[in-house]
């Protein structure tokens, strides 16, 4: 298990430091001067007016209004550059009409004062820059803009505006996420494998949750990717980003669903209950649909951390390697929660939920095995049709305690007690000896009309008065003047078919 961590951990860290290819570098100076626009006069303006101010670039709000921006650009060309065409790029939540010394260079969509007379531009597109427009020294760069259509006021609603080597916008998208094809396909394999083991199942529960932690991851990447094949207009950013902040939610809440099943938590509704409240209400509140997408992913994730800790002090099998996983998870969410979501969230959800894949393979073939060893016992109680009881009543125990050795008749023994390296034989007159073997080797020995109904318990099958089921699965064992014992989850079905049919 450990070298499993150990080898995760080691990929979780090579693909969160693969960064794709960026933009173009050249942005244009983000100090600009900013003027309300109430007219549509396409006539650039001196930028005089007393409610002209100066703003940057990524804290210009062009919603439900139209401005003109102008800003400055210091062009100093060299032999290599002069050799290549050059563009302009531009994406952001805007119809914009751009000129270069004051000659239009690029029109994306149509600005206006007015709702129905904006015709809104793409939310990415590049315009080829003419190189006689291109002065060495300063250039000045007027921008008139409005975004008038959408339903979100975003707080940073321009992403980019600069001036490079031209390139289609499409391919620098496809640089930007290609590579993030790679952990969709994996994502979509282990979603389908571990969907289709969770439809053969009795308790699907974890085997649901985990495969749609993979078709969340898989739904957000598809959202992004879908930027480079397909160019939008502005409006439907807010669809995208909406559609993003469910998939990060579903996918929070799923995984956090995964570990309360998984560690059989107690109070798992209610705790998963709760956080979705919580969760909710935080996305609600703050603002930034990144800040929203890392809470809708954080919240439940801190969650799972707090919950897997809890039961790795507690001594749960698979709880300690899952904190770790956690751990480094939300150190890199926390670290990073803006870029979290755009660069490093292909690569290191996509290894963290492989990582959970490789953990429940594991879990799911101890299962198995568990499964199989506890059929074998439950066998064993076929045997009792067949038994010969006047040969068993004549056998036999040699008994070793500490200080004495007895012969033990085996038919009034009624229950064997695990108690470490020994075993608390309880006879049937209530008298309890101490036996020098462990219950494993016991078991081996007694006949087979007993048999191991839990971990720490034997039972003398002849004796069995009654069985009862608790809503929680595990059974209760009624024995004639012997008491009661507890039944494992697993075996339940088989012990009561077998004790309705010796009724019978």
């Amino acid at each position: 298990m450990l070298k499993t961590l150990f080898l995760s951990l080691i990929l979780l860290f090579i693909l969160s430091f693969i960064a794709p290819p960026s933009f173009a570098q050249h942005h244009i100076s983000t100090l600009m001067i900013v003027c309300p626009s109430l007219s549509n006069d396409h006539r650039i303006p001196d930028f005089k007016n007393p409610n002209c101010e100066e703003s940057s670039f990524y804290t210009l709000k062009p919603q439900n209004r139209q401005i003109w921006v102008k800003a400055n650009l210091v062009y100093s060309p060299d032999s290599s550059i002069e050799s290549k065409p050059m563009a302009l790029f531009w994406a952001g939540k805007a119809s914009s009409h751009i000129y270069l010394n004051g000659t239009l260079v690029a029109k994306n969509g149509d600005p206006s004062t007015d709702k129905k007379f904006e015709n809104p531009g793409k939310m990415d597109f590049v315009a080829y820059v003419a190189p006689s427009l291109l002065r060495q020294g300063n250039n000045e760069l007027v921008l008139r803009m409005s975004a008038h259509h959408g339903f979100l006021n975003l707080g940073a609603p321009l992403h980019q505006l600069s001036i490079d080597d031209y390139s289609s916008p499409k391919l620098l998208l496809l640089k930007h996420y290609w590579p993030s094809l790679i952990p969709l396909g994996i994502l979509l394999l282990g979603a389908a494998y571990f969907g289709i083991l969770g439809l053969k199942l009795t308790r699907p529960a974890p085997y649901f949750f985990l495969p749609m932690t993979a078709v969340f991851s898989a739904g957000q990447l598809c959202v992004e990717v879908m930027r480079a094949f397909y160019t939008y207009a502005y409006p439907f950013h807010d669809v995208r980003l909406v559609l993003i902040l469910l998939m990060s939610l579903g996918f929070g809440l799923c995984l956090f669903g995964y570990i309360l099943y998984s560690l059989n938590a107690r109070f798992g509704r209610l705790l998963f209950a709760g956080i979705s409240v919580l969760t909710l209400t935080a996305i609600f509140t703050v603002q930034g649909f990144d800040y929203k997408s890392a809470i809708a992913l954080g919240f439940p994730c801190i969650a799972s951390l707090v919950v897997s800790c809890l039961y790795a002090f507690k001594k749960r099998t698979n709880a300690p390697i899952l904190a770790a996983a956690l751990l480094i998870y939300i150190s890199t969410l926390i670290w990073a929660p803006n870029d979290f979501l755009d660069i490093y969230f292909f690569y290191f959800v996509s290894a963290f939920v492989f990582f959970l894949f490789i953990q429940q393979l594991k879990i799911s073939e101890e299962e198995r095995l568990e499964s199989a060893q506890e059929k074998a016992r439950a066998d064993k109680l076929q045997l009792i049709i067949d038994q010969n009881q006047s040969q068993e009543e004549s056998r036999y125990l040699t008994v070793r305690g500490a200080s004495t050795t007895e012969l033990v008749k085996i038919s009034n023994i009624a229950i064997c007690k695990g108690a470490g390296d020994y075993v608390e034989l309880i006879l049937t007159n209530k008298r309890t000896i101490l036996h020098n073997e462990t219950l494993a080797e016991l078991e081996n020995i007694l006949p087979s009309s007993f048999l191991r109904v839990h971990r720490s318990y034997i039972v003398n099958t002849s004796l069995i008065e009654k069985i009862e089921r608790k809503k929680s699965g595990v059974g209760v064992l009624t024995l004639t003047d012997a008491g009661t014992i507890p039944v494992s989850r697993r075996i339940m079905p088989s012990v009561r078919e077998r004790v309705e049919s010796i009724a019978t």
